[in-house]
Order: C-alpha cells, then structure tokens, then sequence
C-alpha cells in the first residue's frame, strides 16, 4: 500500500471447529436458507451469449462499487430496501404455507385470520399495507416465528400447547390491524395482549391489562379496543392525549422523520438489551441531540446523506447502565434500524448514525450476494478487538470502520486546540486498524470474486486517507496505540484464548 503508515499483514488464527455461519441471525432454520437462496441476485451480467436471466433484485455495476467504496447513492439503497420487501414477503408467505397446511391449529388459524385482515388492506390501500411491513421488527417477528416453529405447519406442534394460541402467531393480526388503521379500512380483529399491553407496529402501543387478546374495531380516524378489562377509544391524530396509549414518536430534522422506536415487542435483536418507554424528557434529549446530529451530517458528510436519508427509518433507544460507555448495534433481520444508546453529544449521535448504517447496508447486501467463502471456519485478527474474528465479521468491521475514519477525517478540521490533536490521532489510529483490516481481508484467500471487488472497493477509499498529512503527536500516538495492541493479541495464546 503506498505511503502512509506502515502494515503489515497478519496470520489468521488456527481453524476452529464451530459453524460460525449459524452466527448469521439469517440462517437459523433450513427454511430461512432456502428463502436466501430463493431472493439471492447477482450483479447484472455483461451483454452477450452468457449472460444469464435478469434477477428480481439487482445492482447495478456502478451501484456495487458505489456501496463498496462505503458510499451509496440513494438509488443503490432503495434497491437494497426493495430486496429486503421481498424478503420479508417471503417469510410472510412461507408462514402463511404453513399455517395452510394445518388448519385446525389454533395459531395456525390467528395467522391466517390476521393475514385475511392484511390482504383487504392490500387491495384498498397498498401504500398502507406497504408501510407497515417496511418495519424493520417484522422481519425480526417472522424469523422468531419460523425458528419456534410457532406456526406448526403439517407435522408441527404448536408450543403454546394444544388449542391454545401462540401471541407469535396472532401477532400478524397486530401487523393487519396497524395496517388497517392506516388506511382507514373498516374492520374488526382479535389482537393479541402481551405483558398487558396490545402493540401495534408503526403506531404504538395501549395498555389493557392482563388479558390474552383484545378487540381492535378501525373507525374513519382511529380505533377502538375492547377487553373484559375496559374499553378505549384511541385518535391517533387527537391533540388529546390517552393516558394508556403510547405512540410511537418521531424525531425530525427539517423533512426528515425517523421514528423513535421504544414499543415493539420484536425490538431486542440489537445485542443490547432495548431501553423501557422513554420519558417526555428523555425523548425529548433524543430529539435535541437528533436536531444537531442530522444536519451536521448534511453538512459534512454529504457522501453518506442519501443512503441514510433512503434507508434509515428508526432508531431503538438502548439500555445503558454505564453512562460513559458508547452502545450501538444494528441487526441482520431489521433493515432500516439502528439501535442506540444516547450519547452525551449530537455530534457523537451522528458518528452512531453513520457507523451503525454501514452495518445495515452492509447485512442487505449479504442477503443478496455471497462475499466470503461459506467453508472459511477460521478466526482472524481485529485489529480493534481483544478477541479474533470470523472472515464476515471482520468484513462487517472494516466496512463500518470507513465511515469512523470518514468521520475523524473530517471533524479534525472542525476543532481546535486539544479537541482537534485528539480528532487527528483517531483519524491516524482508525485510517491504520481499518487499512490493516483490508488487507486481512484481501490475504485470506476466502473472498468470493465478488467479494475481491468489494474489498478492492473500500482498499481504493482508505489508500489515500493514509498520505493525508497529520500533526507528528497524533500519529505517534495512533501508532503506540495499535503497536501496544497487537502486542497484547500476539501474547494470547494460538487458540485466541
């Protein structure tokens, strides 16, 4: 690699012999695999005799380099979201199949009357139903189900036992119902009740009590619920408040909405456990810190601002018992989320924004192309980690730690002072664990040809980051910082131990 800090590549450590593709939340059950195979696409083949047929979903050539080069244009993200539509609408039918195939189950039959509700909807108002099944906890939702098996199917059993009603399962009554209210369709279903409270995806949610189930009846503005435990009357749109209903709230910035999610039962897919309901106050801090994050990544970070204002829908507030520490994920089965908890700073925020999307990006474009040979059981070095990686996580890594270098890159010239040496050390350190960690990459011999040219995508980004000249204490001390690391990973023991 030319000029810039000095790498060297490192050994991969010993084979393991763990699967740690199961650690992939898409490949749980041989239903999900085949469901991967079935939406996988390709780049669109060059013109001539071997070209092959044209895929569902695609990127253009042009939109794949984009996206390696840890970039975007919007375009290229709207197709990664019309991909994960489809995907989702996968799980959606093969669950329906399975609730087809044994009728007389009693959550074979929720399902099915939640998914009766849905295709109405469908019909008088797509952009309603649409909506709704573009959040990202519906696809968590269905692969829960499809792992329990919730849905029993012809040989399957229900767990809730026999006659009883899986919640999982009359879940797609809530999605129905949410979907329903939005379009403003008359109807009328059995929601299912869960910790006392009845959810709705995209809305919120209402506490009723200890029941099992409630009845949710759409009106022209709203809706009403009934249980043995009361009736409520919910106006969404009323500037009159319910005391048991809990919307969803939004966070905005200009034309910008994202909602703030801290209802959805399916929420906990981010590693860290997901934050309670927020206070006033406490939604109110996202919204400030969200009002300085957003337009300081407009303003500064344009190369990233159409996939994020594309793709980004919703941000999970995160339990953090330790103030001090940065908390953020995001998840596989929950495209267009990120979850986060709140920094002390909107321009920290907008560092979650951008590092956490990569990840999302990222994981779609996994759902679509396969990068890293599926046979590679070994673990490599991580340059940021205490602990070693496999291949797709140390991929995942170094793409996330694009946007870190980016973000360092460019706030250093923002600050002065002690802010701005230690903004150039973090720039020098990230620009050299991330350059190293591409050339792991490229060395492994575990890249599919398709993977190459994703990685060769982010070498051409880093490459000149590394010639950018920095003052001498901030590179000095980047380097002290990775040489006392690599020290400590060399002196583990081979197994990583």
């Amino acid at each position: 690699m030319p000029g810039g800090d000095q790498l060297r590549r490192r050994p991969v450590c010993p084979p393991v012999q763990v699967g740690h593709r199961l650690q992939d939340p898409s490949a749980y059950c041989s239903d999900l695999e085949k469901i991967i195979t079935h939406v996988r696409s390709g780049l669109r083949p060059a013109a001539g005799p071997a070209a092959r047929p044209r895929p569902a979903h695609q990127l253009s050539g042009d939109q794949f380099d984009a996206l390696a080069a840890g970039y975007g244009e919007g375009a290229s993200v709207e197709q990664l979201a019309n991909s994960q539509r489809s995907r989702r609408r996968e799980l959606l039918a093969l669950l329906r199949e399975r609730a087809a195939a044994d009728p007389g189950s009693a959550s074979s039959a929720a399902f099915s009357a939640g998914w009766e509700v849905a295709t109405q909807v469908g019909r008088q108002d797509p952009a309603a139903l649409a909506t709704v099944l573009a959040h990202p906890y519906v696809r968590a939702w269905a692969e829960r189900c499809l792992r329990a098996g919730v849905v029993p199917g012809r040989q399957g059993t229900t767990p809730a036992g026999a006659g009883q009603v899986s919640p999982e399962a009359a879940y797609m009554a809530a999605i129905a119902a949410a979907a329903a209210i939005r379009a403003g369709m008359p109807a009328e279903i059995n929601v299912p009740v869960t910790d006392g409270y009845l959810y709705l995806p995209t809305l919120g949610r209402l506490r009723v009590g200890p029941e099992q189930a409630a009845a949710v009846t759409v009106v022209d503005d709203g809706f009403e619920v009934r249980a043995p435990s009361g009736k409520w009357d919910v106006r969404p749109a009323s500037a009159k408040a319910l005391l048991d209903w809990e919307p969803v709230r939004e966070l905005h910035s200009g034309r910008v909405t994202v909602l703030l999610e801290d209802t959805d039962p399916y929420r906990d897919c981010h590693q860290w456990p997901p934050a309670r309901r927020l206070s006033e106050r406490a939604a109110a801090s996202w919204q400030a810190q969200f009002a300085v994050a957003w337009p300081l990544i407009e303003r500064s970070f344009p190369g990233y601002l159409p996939g994020l204002a594309a793709g980004l829908s919703t941000i999970v507030p995160l339990a953090n018992d330790t103030p001090t520490r940065e908390i953020s994920a995001a998840a596989r089965q929950a495209f267009g989320a990120i979850g986060a908890a709140l920094p002390p700073e909107g321009s920290e925020l907008a560092l979650l924004l951008l590092h956490e999307f990569q990840h999302v990006k990222l994981y779609a474009i996994l759902d679509l192309f396969e990068l890293c040979d599926p046979g590679d059981r070994r673990l490599y070095y991580a340059p940021w980690r205490e602990d070693p990686r496999p291949l797709e996580a140390l991929l995942q890594g170094s793409y996330a730690h694009l946007a870190v270098t980016d973000f360092w890159r460019v706030r250093r010239h923002d600050l002065s002072g002690p802010d701005g040496l230690a903004a150039a050390e973090r720039f020098a350190r990230w620009r050299m664990l991330t350059a190293e960690a591409i050339e792991t990459l490229a060395g492994s011999d575990a890249l599919t040809p398709l993977g190459a040219r994703f990685v060769d995508g982010m070498r051409h980004t880093v490459e000149p980051w590394l010639d950018e000249p920095v003052p001498q204490a901030a590179a000095t001390a980047a380097r002290d910082w990775a040489a006392a690391r690599s020290a400590a990973f060399e002196r583990r023991e081979p197994d990583g131990r």
